[in-house]
């Protein structure tokens, strides 16, 4: 019998999060969030049924099942239901919080990744799994691995255009 075994190295990365503890790990039902607030720590928000309106910072986007957003401490926000929307979230605080945010969106600008349907049953299990002795555990694996999922999908730190004048520029030096 043949073994196939995988070793990935994990490379010391000096944009790795520090610490990143999360707080709360809940399921909204209800439309708690659509007063206008500002809050003290980050939050992953993963909608898991319905549709509705996420307003940050003057702005708005609409959101359906199996979108995420992120909210971050700075920024003033809600969360509007304009078709039974039910939302899960994560709220996380740390050192690392902003590390762990710039990883995911390192121009700053994404506020909805959309499309991530299939998040939902992995979260719904962590949530109906979780009790007092394994929350934290189980919020901290929601996050990291909803997390590394956005990491990999994440948009470069330089648009296209700017890649493409910068490789001009180089190989104008060169001729």
């Amino acid at each position: 019998m043949t073994v196939n075994n995988i070793c990935k190295f994990v490379p010391a990365a000096e944009n790795a999060p520090t610490t990143v503890d999360t707080v709360n790990f809940v399921w909204e039902t209800s439309s708690v969030a659509e007063t206008p607030s500002i809050r003290s720590v980050y939050g992953l928000h993963l909608v898991m049924r319905g549709k509705g309106m996420f307003l940050c910072d003057g702005k708005q986007w609409e959101i359906e099942k199996g979108d995420l957003f992120f909210t971050r401490p700075d920024s003033l926000y809600a969360i509007k239901s304009t078709d039974g929307l039910e939302y899960a979230y994560v709220s996380f605080l740390g050192l690392g919080a902003p590390v762990l945010m710039r990883r995911i969106d390192p121009l700053g600008k994404t506020a909805v990744f959309k499309h991530n349907d299939a998040l939902i049953d992995f979260w719904n299990g962590a949530i109906r799994a979780a009790h007092p002795n394994n929350t934290d555990l189980l919020s901290k694996s929601v996050l990291e691995y909803s997390a590394a999922l956005l990491i990999e999908r994440a948009p470069q730190a330089y648009g296209t255009d700017e890649i493409k004048n910068i490789e001009q520029y180089v190989q104008a030096l060169h001729r």
